[in-house]
């Protein structure tokens, strides 16, 4: 039996307050977006208060923006400590150097556990969940996953969360969002057996349309978006395949565009709708890669 899941896109509106925010995933500029966008919204919606990073050396490149932040490179006990006593909003981030040692670590269980007592938004960033001690993974309340993770990654990630009833329509689903939305999410503060209530994905860029429909058929999860990474990838496939034009034109230095797409060979417009809001997603993550790497040249040569 054909059916079709609506995934809607994660509205940062829908968090609770002081949430425990884990993101699954190598570290790129993605990641560096999604981090700054939290900060973004948290500071609108109430002042923040303090920030914490503690980033490994090799993390510690993505906060350069973060100048009035200073970056700790290893777990503090002292300096948790301080933090716990603080009255007023916090933010930590851990970044690249949380491993399963820390389960047996008192400061870091009391952040994990109870940190909405001491008023703590907790950001925890790990290329594996596996890096994440099985005693810890479930306390979560919002998970962000990113491209990367293998068929055994995304079987633990399954393991720990059983969001669907079967691994299989897990894997489909979860590859569908991720290889076109950027990042999937789980939200493990809802307690509903409605799969649209509990997985979203994360789209980095406005679209006009925040609703992603998979198709399923006899329960194998299938995505109607064409299932490439880069544009250059999207315009042969299309040309192949549908006997399309494509035009693409640059408006401003901020990177905006228009984008015409003709299917001539397909007649549902709403997988024409699909195709063409990939298209423009992978264009403008290849643009604010290039984006980003000259901003990184840019601070190098400055330092």
């Amino acid at each position: 039996m054909s059916r079709i899941i609506q995934i809607n896109e994660f509205s940062f509106d829908q968090m609770i307050s002081n949430p425990r925010i884990l993101i699954i995933g190598k570290h790129e500029f993605r990641k560096t977006i999604l981090i700054t966008e939290i900060l973004d919204y948290l500071n609108a919606k109430e002042s923040r208060g303090s920030l914490y990073i503690f980033a490994s050396d090799s993390n510690a490149q993505y906060y350069s923006d973060f100048q009035e932040i200073k970056i700790m490179h290893e777990f503090n006990d002292n300096k948790i400590a301080e933090i716990l006593v603080e009255n007023n909003n916090k933010i930590i981030i851990f970044d690249g150097i949380i491993d399963t040692n820390f389960k047996n670590n008192d400061y870091f269980r009391e952040i994990l556990l109870c940190g909405q007592q001491h008023r703590i938004t907790l950001i925890i960033i790990a290329q594996y969940i596996s890096s994440i001690s099985k005693d810890f993974r479930s306390k979560f309340d919002y998970i962000f996953i990113f491209q990367d993770n293998t068929e055994k990654e995304l079987m633990q990630i399954y393991d720990t969360y059983r969001t669907v009833s079967d691994f299989e329509q897990f894997y489909n689903l979860f590859n569908t969002i991720i290889s076109n939305c950027c990042a999937a999410i789980l939200d493990k503060t809802q307690y509903t057996d409605d799969i649209d209530k509990k997985i979203f994905y994360y789209g980095m860029f406005d679209k006009s349309n925040n609703v992603l429909n998979v198709s399923s058929d006899s329960g194998q999860l299938k995505s109607e978006l064409v299932s490439v990474t880069t544009f250059d990838d999207c315009s042969n496939h299309i040309s192949q395949n549908y006997s399309s034009g494509l035009n693409i034109s640059y408006f401003d230095n901020n990177y905006n565009l228009s984008l015409s797409l003709n299917m001539i060979n397909v007649n549902n417009d709403s997988i024409v709708k699909l195709i063409t809001e990939h298209i423009l997603s992978i264009k403008k993550i290849e643009l604010e890669k290039i984006k980003y790497e000259k901003s990184c040249l840019k601070n190098k040569d400055i330092n």
